[in-house]
């Protein structure tokens, strides 16, 4: 799998706290010729050597990892994925110049349903940043096993390329990534979720010995 990453080198916008004066990055996935999927990322952390993207577990579990940055491949691998949660964490080996380019989001935030909220999806290999707001700030789709709640959002115009996509809140604070849309029997959405997101999923391998890798 090669995951195409463009970066933005463009902050949010100014009615933004100073504190959020992030820049991010969108990833789009192609696994194999004739077999295209898309996805999204954002960089989490600027590491020696290496830029950690946070991505849906599905979009990058198929096979050999290449982040392309700029139009430019470099070697990546998947350093932590979990068990129980469409989430990975890929580390992309990337020179210097690059890597001091690259910002990376600022994660953690509080919200409450009806927040307005910012989600940096995909659309032909650019990014796509579409308006939205929070249902529900811990949500468990019922009939299945027990999952770690998800964050619930409304987003009308996100669609399936959007998995693994920044959810940003006001502030500019990452709150999730985009990885699912549960449909009716009538293929009208019922919910939109991300997976919540914290600096303890993308920390050091080193430091997380019990990393749930299955």
């Amino acid at each position: 799998m090669r995951l195409f990453v463009c970066l933005f080198w463009s902050c949010l916008a100014a009615a933004q706290s100073a504190a959020a004066r992030s820049c991010f990055v969108i990833v789009s996935s192609h696994i194999r010729e004739h077999e295209d999927a898309i996805g999204a990322g954002v960089i989490v952390a600027r590491r020696p050597y290496v830029l950690r993207v946070l991505t849906a577990r599905h979009v990058a579990d198929r096979g050999a990892v290449t982040v392309w940055i700029e139009r430019r491949p470099f070697p990546a691998e998947i350093v932590r994925t979990f068990a129980d949660r469409d989430v990975a964490v890929v580390d992309a080996i990337v020179p210097e110049d690059v890597r001091q380019r690259a910002a990376a989001a600022i994660a953690g935030s509080t919200v409450r349903p009806g927040d307005p909220i910012s989600i940096w999806g995909e659309n032909a290999g650019s990014a796509d940043i579409k308006a939205g707001n929070v249902v529900a700030a811990r949500w468990t789709p019922s009939g299945g096993p027990p999952t770690v709640p998800l964050l619930r959002i409304d987003c009308a115009a996100c669609r399936r390329g959007d998995s693994g996509g920044g959810i940003f809140d006001a502030q500019g604070r990452l709150l999730g990534i985009i990885v699912a849309r549960y449909a009716r029997a009538d293929g009208t959405t019922l919910a939109t979720v991300g997976e919540r997101i914290d600096e303890t999923l993308y920390a050091n391998p080193d430091d997380l010995a019990d990393a749930s890798r299955p």
